[in-house]
């Protein structure tokens, strides 16, 4: 019996994995720079049509930085996946009419923490030209969320700071420049939509979302170190199972740029490949061995995968499962 038989929460579908940022959070692309064509892009979603809930159009890289990403949401329409869209916000300007019009779209995130990382932090401005060179940032890119918005008022919008301290801090009396910008984040949003943000996460201390306005939410979490293999000799290096889960394969997958599908959207290097899309149905590709060895491995609560071995963001998932094979 094949093992794909339910949707996809999302399918990460990476349409470039180049980005027009070098932010420290994100790790290299060792990978060469590819972009997806409209008509691989139509070939994949003839593929998984059925298979999803949503799509999510990156998984590396920057969407917006497509050089034709408006031909792509012809593809997109005709099958009617409803699309999540993840980005710096940098170039939002240069696609904000056709996104605008756009049907599937159905939410927005916005790296906000990006613009500082790189274009403020250890740079050769004064403090006060920092500030105001945030302040225009965030400021041009509400005016273009709010154009969105009055176009589209079901979008969903999520403003993301995922830099924060283990804490979940983002003000001190000993401020970080990094706290410092995310401090400004906050008071500009509350300026901006009306609504105090520090004194609800007060009141809610375990909470990583504010509504901020309708559908429209500032996200926040802390940093996380991208999953990477060890560096070791594969001939001498035996993978034995360790305790851990996750949600890879079970409410998502990627595809990488090039057609490789991977069980985790962290999968920056395709090191867990499972088959390419571009040559193989999904249904083979996900009725692999090593497929269900990994899909097996988390339902009982241990990882087979040295790089899932060695991914920060899978100790956000506890189990009480292990069971040694």
């Amino acid at each position: 019996m094949a093992l794909f038989l339910k949707k996809f929460q999302r399918i990460y579908i990476e349409i470039t994995n180049k980005c027009n940022l070098k932010c420290t959070f994100c790790p290299t692309v060792e990978r060469e720079t590819q972009i997806l064509s409209p008509t691989q892009l139509s070939l994949i979603l003839k593929k998984i049509e059925g298979h999803t809930e949503k799509i999510c159009l990156h998984l590396m890289g920057e969407p917006l930085s497509h050089p034709s990403f408006d031909s792509l949401i012809g593809p997109i329409s005709f099958f009617k996946i409803p699309v999540i869209l993840t980005t710096n916000g940098m170039l939002l300007k240069n696609w904000i009419i056709p996104l605008s019009s756009w049907g599937e779209l159905f939410q927005l995130n916005i790296s906000i923490h990006s613009f500082p990382d790189n274009f403020l932090q250890n740079k050769p401005f004064s403090l006060e030209e920092k500030k105001q060179k945030f302040t225009h940032y965030l400021f041009t890119l509400v005016q273009h969320l709010d154009f969105l918005k009055e176009n589209k008022p079901n979008l969903f919008v999520n403003f993301r700071l995922w830099n924060l301290s283990k804490e979940l801090r983002w003000e001190t009396s000993l401020k970080t420049e990094e706290e410092l910008y995310n401090e400004m984040a906050i008071k500009f949003l509350e300026n901006h939509y009306r609504t105090s943000i520090e004194e609800d996460r007060r009141i809610k201390k375990n909470k990583k979302n504010k509504r901020l306005s309708y559908r429209t939410f500032l996200h926040f979490d802390t940093r996380f170190v991208w999953p990477s293999l060890p560096i070791v000799s594969s001939s001498k290096y035996k993978v034995e199972p360790q305790e851990g889960t996750c949600q890879g394969l079970s409410s998502h997958i990627g595809i990488h740029s090039n057609g490789e599908v991977v069980p985790c959207c962290l999968d920056k290097e395709a090191n867990l490949s499972l088959g390419n899309i571009f040559n193989q149905e999904l249904s083979e590709i996900l009725d692999s061995s090593r497929a269900k060895t990994i899909k097996e491995g988390f339902k009982k609560g241990y990882l087979r995968e040295a790089l899932c071995q060695n991914c920060d963001f899978a100790t956000r998932f506890k189990t009480h499962l292990f069971k040694k094979p």
